[in-house]
């Protein structure tokens, strides 16, 4: 994939002195980084004390920065973790030794400029393929530092920087789909003729996650196999199938498009979240009651604004009906609140790490969960094949929109058919394009609201199926994972809903069986409100411009303490979801709402709204 000896192609968007000072800035940084010395090394192995997410631990890193192939490994609390690239691939492993070679989202153009500077293709363009490299002078804390302006073909720009007065490196700065990451290199010294960091911190432009690597002991030109960067073998199962059958299935309940399941955690009973587009976690009052101990203290972003505290812990047993896993490392984050959006009991997510150790069937219809040991498995009868690539840990199918190519996470974590992220909306203008359309919040989750434009569409297309029908959410969020450039989107459980489907994530294919007859047409809400859960009754958080609820005079705030009569305690969320949401047009609905001064009746005629 990558040219490996072709030379760098140097493109300058300065006066033309620039190519000298290129050449210049960087023979005097590679003298001053160590000259001969550079000229020698071939490999480094470095050994490091880290401090990330409020945790402290042990790493090393070894690079041969001749052909950039590198592998990392990190032990922090109770976590481990390594990643590489063999020459071929990047690869990662998690703590329980599973590896995932990710492909998608930017992933690969990651990779390209990961291997750049790992084989110090800014001193020694011969060691990767082609780039455009642009130069200017940055002043920064009242220091001069020259940067070097670098994007590799099929690669994403960075900018290296060097301190004008010493000549040594001094950082790192690359934007990705969601963040501006920094490197900044500190406290050099010399070692075997090389002036090396001893401290080395990583972050995002907003400090809210970083690291600080302190080196402990620096090997050059250690002796090389060649093996130490392939791909790690396949871990021995840490799960067990209790009785003879390698197949396990259980019941969900479907609630909000979201698959609840019940599942024994170290022998108690909690309702979880089967998400293929989450990690494994728990909420602090399972914490609590299974007398676990968290640690650490990071920070995670949902599909919203806001961000949340993580910490970390492991559970020895996990249980679903008859399959057991062992020694389970768990997030602990606040999702109590999320509550009153279910509407039920909310204790906690399984994710990649259940999808990947099994194949996972989900048969939406029939409301039932299946739990395949993969080796020996057949996809026959399970439908059509859609093939995908892992963006991190989670899914990424190719497809198509409106006839425009896109890219969709697979998230049986989202309650929406389609959504679309906002620079994907704005670049090729879907809002115009996809009329009529409403403005409204579309969902909930981790990180608070979600806001979008509701339209409706013929079909979308993924992989070789082509669906059709379908209501779509083109997000308007600035932050959070909708505000990311790629992929595309993603799709969830709106549209999931419509089949059996099972991933097999060893093989990389999840498969859409569809049932029997024409699809039902799908519905978005009639009443053009968003109402969660109180101990009151059915808060009002949002308001559709024009609509039955707009007309009948419902504010955002007001408080929804009977339905036609009834008391809202007789009646759960999803219900009152669906009865604002299903009923045909022209049923009207009398409502009593209380506000903050008065108690008072609205009558809510449904319509469509798009």
């Amino acid at each position: 994939m990558r040219a490996w000896f072709s030379l760098l192609l140097i493109v300058f968007a300065l006066a033309p002195a620039a190519a000298r000072d290129v050449e210049l800035v960087r023979a005097q940084t590679r003298l001053a980084a160590g000259g001969t010395a550079l000229e020698q090394l071939k490999a480094i192995r470095i050994t490091y004390r880290l401090r990330q997410a409020g945790l402290t631990g042990t790493g090393t890193s070894l690079t041969d920065v001749v052909s950039g192939k590198t592998v990392t490994r990190q032990r922090l609390g109770p976590l481990s973790r390594a990643d590489g690239f063999d020459g071929a691939n990047y690869w990662e492993q998690d703590w329980a030794d599973i590896v995932t070679i990710p492909k998608g989202g930017l992933r690969p153009a990651q990779s390209v400029s990961a291997h750049f500077r790992d084989a110090l293709a800014y001193w020694y363009p011969q060691r990767a393929g082609p780039a455009q490299v642009t130069f200017r002078f940055q002043l920064f804390r009242q220091r001069v530092k020259e940067v070097f302006v670098i994007a590799p073909k099929n690669g994403l720009p960075f900018e290296v920087w060097f301190d004008a007065q010493t000549k040594l490196l001094d950082r790192v700065i690359e934007d990705d789909a969601s963040e501006t990451r920094i490197t900044t290199y500190e406290d050099y010294r010399p070692v075997g003729g090389l002036m090396i960091a001893h401290r080395i911190r990583s972050s995002n432009a907003a400090a809210a996650f970083g690291s600080e690597r302190i080196v402990t002991k620096v090997e050059l030109n250690p002796l090389l196999t060649g093996t130490e960067f392939a791909v790690p073998p396949a871990p021995e199962p840490d799960y067990t199938f209790q009785r003879a059958s390698p197949v396990v299935t259980l019941p969900f309940r479907l609630i909000n498009n979201h698959v609840y399941a019940d599942v024994a955690l170290n022998g108690q009973v909690f309702a979880m979240l089967i998400d293929t587009g989450a990690s494994n976690v728990i909420t602090p009052f399972v914490a609590r009651k299974l007398g676990l101990v968290p640690i650490g203290d990071a920070i995670v972003k949902g599909a919203g604004e806001l961000s949340v505290q993580a910490q970390f812990t492991t559970v020895k047993s996990v249980a679903l009906a008859d399959v057991r896993l062992r020694n389970q490392i768990f997030a602990v984050v606040k999702l109590e609140h999320l509550r009153e959006v279910e509407g039920v009991p909310f204790h906690g997510i399984l994710g990649y790490e259940l999808f990947k150790r099994f194949v996972v069937r989900i048969d939406y219809p029939a409301s039932k969960l299946t739990l395949i040991r993969p080796d020996g498995w057949r996809p026959e009868g399970s439908g059509l094949a859609v093939p995908f690539v892992f963006n991190g840990t989670v899914p990424e199918v190719q497809g198509e929109i409106g006839g425009i190519p896109a890219s969709f996470e697979v998230d049986t974590g989202s309650r929406a058919s389609i959504s679309l992220n906002s620079p994907f909306v704005q670049l090729h203008a879907l809002r115009a394009r996809f009329r009529p359309n409403v403005e409204a919040v579309t969902g909930w989750g981790l990180g608070g609201p979600t806001r979008g434009t509701v339209a409706r569409i013929r079909n979308v297309r993924l992989g070789p199926i082509t669906i059709n029908d379908i209501v779509i959410d083109m997000s308007r969020q600035t932050s959070g994972v909708l505000s990311h450039t790629v992929p595309s989107g993603s799709i969830g459980g709106g549209l999931l809903k419509r089949f059996v489907t099972t991933f097999d994530y060893a093989r990389q294919n999840f498969y859409l069986l569809a049932q029997p007859g024409k699809a039902p047409q799908e519905v978005f809400d009639r009443s053009g409100l968003w109402i969660n859960q109180t101990s009151m009754g059915f808060r009002v958080e949002n308001v559709v411009a024009g609509s039955p609820a707009a007309t009948a005079g419902l504010r955002t705030g007001d408080v929804i303490v009977r339905v036609d009569g009834k008391r809202v305690s007789s009646i759960s969320l999803l219900d009152m979801r669906e009865q604002l949401r299903n009923p045909a047009p022209g049923v009207k609905i009398k409502l009593m709402a209380q506000s903050a001064t008065l108690i008072r009746e609205v009558v809510l005629e449904l319509r469509d709204l798009i």
